[in-house]
């Protein structure tokens, strides 16, 4: 399973890569897939202004 996240932010990518580790080891939705043993990939990306509308 692959997720693709996309977020619009003014954060770089170091501070982005703190979030995601925080969201994704509390995300109840992702513990529940990765408890059953579900291949996952997670990748989340700075969304570009253009990107968003």
């Amino acid at each position: 399973m692959s997720v693709q996240a996309r977020v619009m932010t003014s954060a770089t990518q170091d501070e982005l890569a703190a979030v995601v580790e925080v969201t994704e080891s509390r995300c109840p939705v992702r513990n529940l897939l990765v408890d059953a043993v579900v291949t996952l990939t997670m990748t989340w990306t700075i969304a570009e202004v253009a990107d968003a509308e």
